[in-house]
């Protein structure tokens, strides 16, 4: 399968930054309010011009709100556009869900929301129209047709922040900029910039969860995940936390700044989604007042309203070119963006999924039709190329096929409607593997190849990574044996990137029960909160589907306690031995072995010496069943292949390393006795180095038996 690569590193940046977070728990229902000053200074680039570009608008403003503009009528229509970051799970929403989530948005910021009169006396006097509409774009920045919603295939909306900005972003002074994703990298629900932020940076918007967008689909319905938006582009419109810029919960906030808006009473804010009406956490102002309990701004399960004075705030920055928040709604841009007139018709985008991208021959699997940028009718027609695939062509949306040979396979479709047509090619995107593989158990790879990954049109002989561009490499930087490793280049890639490397197709017919896997280790973590995580996976189907056998992660992963900023590099001290025990392959004529790796916003990471055995081998001795064993082991010189009440006369046994090469090999004498041993050093052409090696053994008239011998 062949990803979106993602090449672009994720920045890690200083300064100073004001921005919201809304907090969501994995087994919560809704966010929880948390996290704003846990992520302040790590976005922003030029943190002095930031703050230069805050100190303007805040003067702008102080001046602005007693100017006759600041009591303008205007309406202002603010074009939005949607960027759906995806896996192809349910985290790939409907364009209903967009559709509501703007709904609620304009609803609140027009004072339209049903909910309106449910505001308590003492602040239904000063309830805002605020006097913004949100309209999605027709047009993108190149003048194409639109619906005002994109959608990227990406892994990082499982871990998201401004990482996934760097994969999509229109130019933040002409769109409001809106990012859903699964889940941000810091737990949040959402969060927004105030004005300030370099235009060029395309980073400028809202990113949030889809849990909290909307009020339909993947969301909770509930408040406080459906004004989850609204509180949001309120910061995108220079509005603060109604306690100010401190976190929740101070007694200062009743005697700091506040929130810069003279009409919202002092408070320290509404914790745990309470809606407390008679709530009064500061009791210091003339006239002392309620809390504002119900305002969008504040953090309570029951926000309906803002207000006069934060109207007037908002106002002034919409009139403010900071950050290009007044080119936004002007005349010009309305037509730029398209959102000007009435919305038309546009050409659909192709995009599909499969229902699996690896199998066996012969297994069905189902492609479905993710078209999107136009709204389905009985114009629309869907024509699919299925090379190698029965049928080879469909004119169904979502056509079942299946593959009866094996090899990698395109697959393209082209989708229709009355305004035109789309065309999307994936290459490579279906491994049908064999039902009959050509490698028996046991397999080594200890990367001494010339060549890796090998052509993926040999996928069923050789190893393939499956991921990031350039993710997993072949490296001399430093081997647990011999002069090459696998190398997962971590500080390359952003927090999130999942990254697989995937053995050939191995026949398990003669394995005995239970199976295990040995492979060497190294990696460092970067800091205390790196969470890297090695998974590893066998498929008895092909591929299509997984089950994991090992897993670890942060320090349980890390071979070194060392917390390193820069590049890692093993010593030969940092290397360790990992096990995985498989389970019963006895029989299976098919399996493959997959390690998977999830960036953690951690160091680099080596694997080396992979062991695929077909039964257990003790650390120590490799005693099998029959009797026959290496001793000691490790050992050198002293190493000794021993055996006991097997007859072995005649047996050949050959001693390569783990790239395959012969070493030494040797035929044992035809009167040998039923118990002895041979030195193993003795049958090498040349005294073995420090690495691992596999001896085979040959007997008359029976299968081969392999042991590894260590050699320190």
């Amino acid at each position: 399968m062949k990803l979106i690569p993602i090449t672009q590193a994720r920045h890690i940046l200083a300064g100073i930054i004001l921005f919201s977070v809304l907090c969501k728990g994995y087994s919560q229902p809704e966010a929880l309010p948390c996290g704003t000053y846990k992520a302040t200074g790590h976005f922003i680039k030029d943190a002095q011009q930031y703050r230069q570009n805050r100190a303007q608008l805040e003067a702008f403003t102080a001046t602005f709100k007693d100017s006759s503009v600041s009591r303008e009528t205007e309406i202002k229509i603010i074009p939005v556009v949607v960027h759906i970051m995806h896996n192809y799970g349910t985290e790939n929403i409907s364009d209903e869900q967009v559709y509501d989530a703007l709904r609620i948005l304009n609803e609140d910021f027009r004072r339209l929301n049903p909910d309106i009169n449910e505001v308590i006396p003492a602040f239904a006097g000063i309830t805002a129209d605020v006097g913004f509409e949100f309209r999605l774009a027709r047009k993108d920045p190149q003048g194409k047709c639109t619906n005002g919603i994109t959608r990227t295939q990406t892994v990082l909306t499982f871990n998201a922040d401004d990482n996934v900005k760097e994969l999509i972003s229109w130019p933040t002074n002409r769109y409001l900029n809106i990012w859903v994703v699964q889940n941000i990298s810091f737990n949040a629900g959402g969060y927004s910039y105030l004005p300030g932020v370099s235009i060029a940076s395309g980073v400028d918007g809202v990113i949030i969860i889809n849990r909290q967008f909307g009020g339909i689909g993947t969301s909770s319905g509930a408040n406080f995940a459906k004004r989850t938006l609204t509180h949001e582009v309120g910061h995108w419109f220079n509005l603060s936390h109604v306690w100010g810029d401190e976190d929740i919960g101070q007694t200062a906030s009743c005697s700091g700044q506040g929130d810069f808006v003279g009409d919202t009473p002092k408070t320290i804010g509404t914790t745990n989604n309470g809606c407390n009406l008679a709530q009064n956490t500061c009791t210091n102002e003339i006239p002392d007042k309620v809390d504002n309990v119900q305002n969008y701004m504040d953090y309570s399960g029951c926000a309906l309203m803002f207000t006069l004075g934060q109207k007037n705030r908002m106002i002034a920055a919409a009139n403010s070119y900071i950050s290009g928040r007044r080119n936004i709604w002007s005349d010009s841009n309305l037509v730029f963006t398209g959102v000007n007139n009435s919305p038309g018709v546009c050409t659909p985008i192709a995009d599909f999924k499969a229902s699996a991208t690896q199998v066996c021959p012969g297994t069905s699997l189902t492609l479905s039709d993710k078209s999107y940028n136009a709204t389905i009718d009985n114009t629309w027609t869907w024509s699919w190329s299925l090379p190698g695939a029965n049928p080879a062509t469909s004119d169904a949306q979502n056509p079942t096929i299946k593959y009866n040979s094996p090899g990698v396979y395109p697959i393209t479709l082209t989708v229709s409607n009355s305004k035109g047509s789309g065309t999307l090619t994936r290459t490579e995107f279906v491994y049908v593997y064999t039902d009959n593989p050509s490698i028996k158990a046991p397999l080594t790879e200890g990367f001494e190849s010339g060549s890796f990954p090998a052509s993926t049109s040999n996928f069923n002989t050789n190893w393939r990574v499956d991921g990031a561009e350039s993710s997993f490499v072949r490296t001399n930087a430093s081997s647990s044996s011999g002069n090459y490793s696998l190398k997962y280049q971590n500080l390359d890639h952003p927090a999130g990137t999942v990254s697989s490397v995937i053995s050939p197709s191995i026949n398990f017919s003669d394995a005995k029960s239970p199976a295990t896997i040995t492979f060497r280790l190294a990696y460092a973590r970067k800091n205390a909160e790196s969470t890297d995580r090695l998974e590893v996976f066998i498929s008895t189907d092909c591929g299509k589907t997984w089950q994991r056998r090992y897993q670890k992660s942060g320090a349980n992963l890390a071979t070194t306690n060392s917390l390193l900023k820069n590049a890692f590099t093993p010593n030969a001290d940092q290397w360790r031995t990992e096990t995985v025990q498989v389970g019963n392959l006895a029989g299976v004529s098919k399996g493959l072995i997959r390690f998977t790796f999830t960036d953690g916003d951690g160091n680099n990471l080596y694997i080396d010496d992979i062991n695929i055995f077909g039964h257990v081998l003790g650390q120590e001795d490799f005693t099998l069943k029959d009797r026959l064993q290496i001793v000691p082991n490790p050992g050198a010189e002293e190493a000794v292949l021993g055996w006991d009440g097997i007859m072995l006369s005649g047996a050949e046994i050959f001693i390569t390393d783990i790239s395959g090469r012969l070493i030494g090999s040797r035929v044992i004498t035809a009167n040998a006795s039923t118990s002895g041993g041979i030195q193993l050093a003795g049958i090498c052409s040349n005294k073995p180095l420090p690495g691992v090696y596999i001896v085979t053994i040959q007997p008359l008239g029976s299968s081969q038996k392999t042991l590894r011998w260590i050699v320190p």
